[in-house]
């Protein structure tokens, strides 16, 4: 039987999906040599791999892994920036801290497309995205050893079959585990002892990176819409909201509740 048409919404949807595939920042080489890919066709190919069943296994596993409190069935900003934090030792630690707090804040931006978390949806894609920028080929198998490699990297299981986050130290070595079975070798500037080293500054790191944010809210002129999408982390949580410091606690100040302005995402 012939597949019924899709709604409005799915529709609009699945221009947005095909949008986000299609607008990669890649080097004009790989470009070229990825080229069929980013033809309609491959566009398309590449966008049904969601639904193969290898790559649904494992981001319902991801889901599973991810969710911490299944009572609400989203994840927020707070449990997001700690998964792309995992995330990214597990793929780039040599990035460190105080690039990759930049980078979650912007990810977050777009992987929530302007709400308050990650739903399921939104979850799926955005772990999809990332097996898609990550595996060069579109072989489902690949995609969805991808996901599960990744989330072996970052994830550990408890006794009672629930997960958690593998501490980043752990994380970073199975990193550096993963590059000696691919045979690469350390060198001066990309090893674990190093890379452990620019990690156990994070907290510095963390409260440079609220404070600068809170700066860069204050003088924004829709902070009230910046403070709700981050879900209130910035110790900017709403009109007359009390202020937080950098380490998280109440400075006893009070923001003006002056006219709102325009959203971030509007």
């Amino acid at each position: 039987p012939a597949a019924e048409p899709l709604s409005e919404e799915a529709q609009r949807l699945e221009r947005a999906r095909l949008e986000r595939l299609r607008h990669v920042d890649l080097p004009s080489e790989l470009l070229g040599k990825f080229a069929e890919y980013y033809s309609e066709e491959g566009l398309r190919k590449r966008l049904e791999l969601m639904k193969h069943p290898a790559i649904v296994m494992a981001l319902e596993r991801l889901w599973e892994a991810a969710n911490t409190d299944a009572a609400d069935e989203m994840i927020d900003f707070k449990e997001y920036t700690e998964m792309h934090r995992k995330i990214t030792l597990a793929l780039m630690p040599e990035q460190g801290p105080r690039q990759a707090l930049k980078s979650a804040d912007e990810d977050w931006v777009v992987d929530s497309e302007g709400v308050s978390g990650l739903d399921r949806e939104r979850f799926f894609w955005c772990w999809f995205e990332l097996a898609d920028l990550w595996v060069d080929s579109i072989d489902p198998e690949k995609y969805a050893h991808f996901l599960e490699n990744t989330m072996y990297m970052i994830v550990e299981y408890e006794e009672d079959g629930t997960t958690r986050w593998r501490s980043d130290a752990d994380v970073i070595s199975e990193h550096f585990e993963e590059r000696r079975k691919q045979g690469k070798a350390d060198t001066a500037e990309m090893n674990e002892r190093k890379v452990q080293a620019m990690w156990s500054e994070l907290e510095y790191h963390r409260k440079e990176h609220v404070k600068a944010t809170q700066k860069r809210m204050r003088a924004h002129p829709g902070w009230r819409s910046l403070s709700n999408l981050f879900g209130g982390v910035y110790g900017l949580s709403g009109p007359g909201g009390e202020e937080l410091d950098a380490d998280g606690n109440p400075t006893g100040k009070y923001l003006g509740s002056g006219g709102g302005g325009v959203g971030f995402c509007g």
